[in-house]
């Protein structure tokens, strides 16, 4: 579950106004506000980068001597952690904000799949102590990030499976850019935090090639994450990736044009009479059998 800030869930007046786009692990919002608001205490228990439309905000902060704040101004963007903060929105005629939530889940699922992108470009930035502290710039961003606009549109609801592949198209820009803000943001998260099993698991759509793999997403070693996996879901990772291999060889062969060998070659199994044995297990049905049913059923 998604957790916003409540002054962001329940602002709708005349004066200030939000609207939500949310997916399983990511929520942008397009924050407006006619006037000024000062030193607002905001807890964030999601990640977020903030990019300001128009207007400015204060990120307001306390160092070892005095308090300090950091201006971002009209197409900078900033990266925040999860956590508590206090902030000022300044309207000059307007203030307008996006503001994309996003939680470790999400990077764990992107920095998996672009991992040869991802990591080779984290070793090269040292991590960096004041990220939330320096703001993001460049054009490119600013357009990306303009192109979230048309899913606030009336009827564009046909639009929200495309939600998620916005927010990765929005990071492989930051990561191809060599941004070592973001780079070093991404490091911080990655080597401060665990993620639990279940919850990374339960959102996740990557399509493994083994349990190695799957233990290397969790940044575990196969024994550790064997063991936890089986405590989250009762089940062994080699089951689990045998039942979702499954479930994709049964879809193909109710759509796809290919017969039980390359399904079974594309769904990962070592060898056709293994896929059909686990098939039958699990159906009650051979694979060309189960294509026959659908072959009668269908006329």
């Amino acid at each position: 579950m998604f957790y916003l800030p409540k002054e962001l869930k329940s602002i709708q007046d005349k004066k200030q106004s939000t609207e939500l786009k949310s997916v399983s692990s990511c929520v942008f919002a397009r924050y407006k506000q006619s006037d000024s608001s000062h030193k607002l205490f905001t807890c964030m228990q999601e990640n977020v980068l903030i990019f300001v439309k128009e207007g400015e905000k204060k990120v307001h902060f306390q160092d070892e001597f005095d308090e300090k704040e950091l201006i971002l101004k009209e197409n900078q963007a900033l990266l925040l952690p999860a956590g508590a903060y206090l902030l000022s929105n300044i309207a000059k005629q307007n203030y307008e904000a996006y503001l994309f939530f996003f939680n470790n889940t999400l990077l764990a699922k992107l920095g998996f799949k672009h991992k040869d992108l991802f990591f080779t470009q984290m070793q090269r930035v040292a991590s960096a102590h004041l990220t939330q502290n320096t703001p993001l710039k460049d054009e490119n961003l600013s357009q990306i990030i303009s192109a979230f606009a048309p899913y606030f549109e009336p009827n564009s609801a046909h639009l929200d499976p495309l939600i998620e592949l916005k927010f990765e198209e929005l990071f492989l820009h930051l990561a191809l850019s060599k941004n070592s803000l973001f780079l070093s943001f991404l490091k911080t998260i990655f080597t401060t935090s665990r993620l639990r099993l279940d919850q990374l698991f339960a959102y996740c759509e990557s399509e493994f090639l083994s349990v190695a793999d799957m233990a290397e997403f969790a940044g575990l070693d196969n024994a550790s994450f064997s063991r936890e996996f089986k405590q989250y879901f009762k089940i062994s990772p080699k089951k689990w990736l045998d039942e979702k291999r499954l479930l994709k060889a049964k879809f193909l062969l109710q759509y796809a044009d290919k017969n039980v060998n390359e399904i079974c070659t594309d769904c990962g199994f070592s060898s056709p009479a293994w896929f059909i044995a686990r098939f039958k297990e699990q159906f009650n049905q051979t694979p060309k059998q189960y294509q026959k049913t659908l072959q009668k059923t269908s006329f």
